[in-house]
């Protein structure tokens, strides 16, 4: 297999201290949440929707930092994705950022449209985890 990186942020409402302890509280405590991740792909006039449950699993890593890491509910030959989670604070907005990697498991075999859906899958899913991630940070 083939690791790709991805990056994504989101805003959150909470200071950056209240949002770093929120977040290291659920890594202490070895989280896990289920989400939803859905890709849209339009294609010839149509627009095609792969959904996909997908366990999102955090732990507190050596450094003190969250890593964060998923893969399907029911397995399969979607992406598997790992990184870490951290605060990021450029004085005007907090944001939870997530950098990482994926298994593109279409690299190997050198398929064009399998490597772009399994992107997008990834893409998709980083989403779908800072979404239910902020929810969980801003209760």
């Amino acid at each position: 297999m083939t690791s790709q990186s991805i990056r994504s942020d989101i805003v959150v409402r909470l200071p950056p201290r209240a949002a770093a302890d929120a977040l290291l509280r659920l890594a202490e405590r070895r989280s896990a949440f289920a989400i939803r991740a859905t890709c849209r792909l339009p294609t010839l006039d149509v627009e095609v929707a792969l959904l996909r449950d997908v366990v999102v699993a955090l732990a507190l890593s050596r450094d003190g930092c969250c890593e964060v890491s998923w893969q399907p509910a029911g397995g399969g030959p979607f992406p598997r994705l790992g990184g870490e989670l951290r605060i990021g604070d450029d004085g005007a907005t907090t944001r939870v950022e997530f950098e990482g990697a994926y298994d593109d498991l279409a690299a190997p075999r050198g398929d064009a449209v399998d490597a772009e859906l399994g992107f997008r899958f990834a893409q998709a899913a980083a989403r779908a985890m800072l979404d239910a991630l902020v929810a969980k940070l801003d209760v």
